[in-house]
């Protein structure tokens, strides 16, 4: 808990730091970039299963102004899966992830099929067991039209606490553009 909350007041320090320093954009130029998605995950591990079969995800996504690929978007995304929408039992993970598109195709929906990869880390509590480590993510995806857009991924984590919060996520959400 308490690399967590040393991380936590390192990041808001740096976001004070960095937000003194530049000009702040309209609310426009702020909406670009972030979306946002809600779907449910269903976990592998049994432990994680006698709470729940399907839990609930919710993720806030920012897209970078700079990509690391060609044809592709870096982003940001933090998610939270819970057995319930604020349950005691949840996993908060942060990860950096790279979307690669399947070049120019697109569906007639108006959509262009991508699949993503990612890392980073996660934070749990299971019913009052808490701890963190790392974790992998991938998955497939298509846009849709009006900014629409529909995923699904698998997680990749180590055990903690007796139990691991690996799985696969079904979700649907929307990017500002």
């Amino acid at each position: 808990m308490t690399r967590f909350v040393m991380a936590l007041s390192a990041l808001a320090i740096g976001a004070v730091a960095g937000a003194q320093t530049q000009t702040l954009p309209d609310l426009e130029q702020a909406a670009r970039g972030f979306g946002f998605r809600i779907g449910g995950f269903f976990p592998a591990d049994n432990k994680l299963r006698d709470f729940e079969t399907t839990w609930t995800d919710v993720g806030i996504e920012y897209d970078l102004e700079r990509s690391m690929v060609k044809n592709g978007t870096t982003y940001l995304a933090f998610d939270w899966t819970s057995k319930g929408f604020f349950g005691g039992v949840h996993s908060m993970q942060f990860s950096f992830n790279q979307r690669f598109y399947g070049g120019t195709s697109r569906y007639s929906g108006g959509g262009a099929p991508y699949f993503y990869l990612g890392a980073g880390g996660q934070w749990t509590d299971f019913a009052g067991e808490t701890g963190s480590s790392w974790l992998l993510r991938g998955g497939v995806g298509t846009e849709l039209n009006n900014g629409w857009f529909a995923e699904a991924g698998g997680v990749v984590t180590p055990k903690i606490s007796g139990a691991s919060t690996s799985g696969i996520s079904l979700s649907i959400g929307y990017k500002f553009k």
